[in-house]
Formats: structure tokens, sequence, C-alpha cells
């Protein structure tokens, strides 16, 4: 067989190459492979993942193959601490670890990173599309990293652990982040409109000036969280999600929310078993759940228009708080059993069907405007209670259960009873009845000893088809005081 002068030439040439090869690994050059048995090689060599075997190579502006499979090769323990400007071009990075190397100016093209650790990268202020081209993100480590100004637009994030992670002006706008972890990483002036971060783990993260608007926060957990001038809207979500299910499965124990706006917000189905404080918050129209209130703790709030749906407040002192409740609070099947409301602000406050105040203490509050409908308030005391102090908002009582409740030395000019309220054993005694109405209630062993009615006009009490039998009305004076109706059932 004869060889040809351009045979031994091209052969001269790749000895050369690879001399020059395995001189530069030896002496800790710049790593080059020629040929696929190369490449295959340095597979092998990777994925034993011997401690320190490349420690004196260099890989900094190394083209990996593509192809090539490095799957859950450990970088640091090979030695390799730097990879500066290598590009891995199509090349499965699944689980492989990163942590700590050095990857300023290294680009990933459509590259399979799953899994794959890269504990503390810095990426501040990198084009990321351009470093991860169309690479497969989900579960990489992220954590430590610094995502700074960064355009993470509608990437896809889901599952990706960025724990610990700095992101001061990052754009994930449209983002998908489903059960991505936040834990303890600090969000700074960070886009998150229409972002999906559903089940979402933000435990202990500090999150400031973050714009959730619109985003989907469903099983997000914020437990020990701080959330300061933060903005969750749901303006465009409203239709999409039923009642009380926008935020539902957020679990905001221990969290501290400063200066949020959460108006029309429903948090029936939030998980709150430990302290969170709203500082300075924007609670219109807000409905709480089935909450224990002594873990909330709300500081300078703009609370208007509250509704509370099986909120428990048993054996609550809720003097300090609802002392500052603005427009109609609203307490729906709630349990009040017990609760010390005692000198409260309660003005225009709605207690309604299901609502369980027995026991319930409202001694010297002022209750202007309070309606109590189709609640039970057996054996609860208002003694000295104020009901109308403007003379024009009226308080009522209907379809409610009294029995026993102690009325004495109230104000309760203009109240009505009505609609089968049961008032058997109440006691009015020494209280001011100017304008007062029973109708259709039960007054069975009421106690109206010396009650106050002046004036003239509708300065009397009236007494209209109700059951009076057994009252006591010791020290009254009838005449031109008390207009009686007719229908009135009275034994007395």
């Amino acid at each position: 067989m004869s060889y040809t002068d351009d045979y031994y030439r091209k052969y001269r040439k790749y000895k050369a190459k690879y001399q020059e090869m395995t001189h530069e690994l030896q002496s800790g050059g710049k790593y080059r492979c020629y040929t696929k048995d190369c490449w295959g090689k340095l597979e092998k060599k990777l994925k034993k993942n011997t401690k320190d075997s490349f420690k004196k190579t260099n890989f900094n502006g190394t083209i990996f193959k593509t192809g090539l499979n490095l799957e859950k090769v450990d970088f640091p323990n090979l030695g390799i601490t730097s990879l500066k400007g290598a590009e891995f071009n199509r090349v499965n990075l699944n689980e492989a670890i990163l942590k700590g190397v050095d990857l300023e100016g290294t680009t990933f093209n459509e590259v399979h990173l799953n899994g794959a650790n890269l504990e503390g990268i810095d990426l501040e202020g990198a084009k990321f599309s351009e470093i991860f081209k169309n690479s497969n993100l989900t579960g990489i480590n992220l954590s430590g990293a610094n995502l700074s100004r960064v355009n993470l637009r509608s990437i896809n994030f889901d599952g990706v652990n960025l724990s610990r992670a700095t992101l001061n002006g990052t754009v994930l706008e449209d983002a998908h982040c489903q059960g991505t972890e936040f834990k303890e990483a600090k969000l700074t002036d960070v886009n998150l409109e229409s972002a999906n971060v559903t089940n979402a783990d933000f435990t202990g993260a500090t999150l400031t000036n973050v714009d959730l608007q619109d985003a989907k926060v469903t099983g997000a957990n914020f437990t020990d969280a701080t959330l300061t001038d933060v903005i969750i809207n749901l303006h465009l979500f409203k239709d999409n999600y039923s009642e009380g299910q926008y935020l539902n499965g957020v679990n905001f124990n221990g969290a501290t929310l400063n200066n949020i706006h959460l108006q029309d917000i429903d948090l029936s189905n939030t998980t709150m078993t430990e302290v969170v404080r709203f500082n300075k918050c924007n609670l219109t129209d807000i409905t709480f759940g089935k909450v224990k209130w002594s873990v909330i703790d709300l500081i300078d709030c703009e609370l208007i228009n509250p509704k509370f749906k099986g909120t428990v407040f048993e054996k609550t002192t809720l003097k300090s708080n609802l002392a500052s409740f603005n427009g109609r609070v609203v307490f729906e099947n709630v349990d009040l059993s017990n609760v010390d409301l005692t000198e409260t602000n309660l003005d225009n406050v709605t207690f309604k069907s299901g609502t369980n105040l027995t026991g319930a203490k409202f001694n010297n509050s002022t209750l202007n405007g309070v309606i109590f409908d189709n609640v039970n308030l057996t054996n609860s005391e208002f003694t000295g209670a104020k009901f109308d102090l403007d003379g024009k908002t009226k308080s009522e009582f209907k379809m409610s259960t009294m029995n026993d409740v102690d009325l004495s030395n109230c104000n309760l000019n203009g109240v009505e009873f009505k609609k089968n309220t049961d008032l058997t054993g109440a006691t009015f005694n020494n209280s001011t009845l100017n304008g007062a109405t029973f109708k259709d209630v039960t007054l069975t062993n009421c106690k109206f000893k010396e009650p106050t009615v002046n004036g003239s006009g509708m300065a009397k009490i009236i007494f209209e088809n109700s059951n009076m039998d057994r009252v006591d009305l010791s020290g009254c004076t009838l005449n031109k005081r008390v207009q009686t109706m007719t229908r009135i059932v009275s034994h007395h």
C-alpha cells in the first residue's frame, strides 16, 4: 500500500494538533478536542467524576460538542472552577453540578438543565435569553444566584430553586413559576404581573415593591415573609375565580404585610394560624374567613366595610381593634361567644345569620345603627350601652334570640325590636326608651323597672303584636308615655 504526500501531510497535521492538545492539557493550557474519539474519551472521563482529575485543565472558551451527555457531572469535584466564555450547544447537563463555577460569559444553547445546580451564579444585568437560549431549566438550582436587572419575561421557571436569590429590578412578567422556591429570597422592584406563582414557596422571603397584579397565587406560601408595597389586583381575575378561590390555599402564617392594597380580597380560604401583621394596609371590603382573630394584628389599617365569615372571636377582646372600623362592618356565621366588646365603637356594624354572641359583653359600648339579624344573644350584656347618640341612625334587633339579655341603664332611644325576636327574661331596668319599638316579639318575664321616657311625639314606647306575659313594669308611668298598639298579647 502506497501513501501519497497528501496523506502524510494530513497525518503530520493531526499528529501535531494532538500533541499540542496533549501538551496543553498537561500544562494547564486551553482544552481542545478535534476528533469524535477525543470527545468520546472526554465524556467518559468527565462522567467518572474522579476528584480533581481536571484540576490543571483550562476549559475557558471551550465549545462543547453537540450531543455530549454530561448528566450528573460534578464539575467542582473534577477540579473545574472556571468555564468562562465556554459554549454548551445541545448538551445534556441534567442534574449536573456547577455550583461555585465561574460562568462569566458562558452560554447554554438548547441545553437540558433539568435539576442542574448553578447555586450562587452571578447573572446581574445579563441577557438571560442569550445565555440560556431555548434551554430547559425545569427544576434548576439557582439558589443564592444574583438575577438583578435580568429580563425573564415569559420564562418557564417551574420548580426552579431560587432560595436566597437576589432579584432587584428583575422582570418576571407573565413567567411560569409554579412550585418555584423563593425561600428567604430578596425581591425588590420585581415585576411579577400576570405571572403564575401557583404553589410557589416564599417562606421567609422579603418582597418590596413587587407587582403581583393579576398574578395567579393559589396555594402560594408566604409563611414568615415580609411584604411591603406589594401590588395585588384582582380586577381582571374576578370573573375567573369563584368567591374566595383567588387566594385559595395561600399561607400567610407569621407574615408581615406593609402598606399593601387588599381591597375586595377574600381571605376565606387562606391559612393564618400564626400571627399575621397588617401594617398600614388598605383592607376595604376585605373578607376574613375561618381564622382566629387572635392571630390578626392590625396596625393603622384602613378597614372599611370588612366582612367576617366563619371568623373565630371566642373569648377575644376587640376593644382596640374595632374602635377604628369604618363603614358597614359585617359579621356573618361567626363565633363571637363570650367575646369582650366592652367600651368598643361598633357604629354601623351588622351581625348576621349564624353569628353566635352568647355571653358576649357590650357594656358601655357605642352601637349607633347596629343591626342584629338572626343571631343568638343569649345571656349577653349591654349594661350602659348607647344605641342612639346622633338621634338619626336606628339600631335593630330582628329574628334574634335574646333570652336573659341584660339591657339595663342603656340608651335605647329609637331602637327597634321586631320580627319574632325572643326577649324572654331580658332586663331593661333604668334604660332610656324614647321611641323604642317592640313589634312581633316575645317579652315574657321581661323587666322594665323605672325606664326613662320623656318628651313628646316619638318619645313613646310602642308595643305591637307582642307577647308581654308576666312583664314587670314596676315603677313605670304609662299615661302618655307608652303607646299601646293593637293586637298586644298580654296576661300581666
